[in-house]
């Protein structure tokens, strides 16, 4: 990992410490299977994480020298990956989900 992408990184997680200091989004610690599952679902495109890589940017942008259009290429291309998942792999999990909970209910009804 080059320096910039660490400095990018520090960026990062130092304005989720500071989020969490400033009560700026609720961070909690999910207790059931369903609400790990729905945690990972819902992380890629939360507001703490895209705020927390917009400042990334920022601060890369503002402070870094070397290879900057390559970081910026990076953050941008973790949007579009977030923005693909969301638009594609959560719909399936989703159909997934109800599939699953309609043959539960027919099994159960068939017992």
């Amino acid at each position: 990992m080059k320096d910039e992408e660490k400095i990018r990184t520090l960026a990062h997680e130092l304005r989720h410490a500071w989020q969490y200091k400033n009560k700026e989004y609720k961070f909690k610690i999910p207790n059931t299977n369903f609400q790990k599952f729905m945690g990972n679902v819902i992380y890629w495109v939360s507001e703490k994480e895209l705020d927390a890589h917009k400042y990334a940017k920022y601060y890369c942008r503002d402070n870094c020298k070397k290879d900057m259009l390559k970081i910026l290429g990076n953050i941008y291309t973790i949007y579009f990956v977030r923005i693909m998942y969301f638009v594609f792999i959560v719909p399936l999990m989703l159909l997934t989900l109800a599939y699953v909970i309609v043959h539960i209910v027919q099994y159960l009804k068939a017992a």
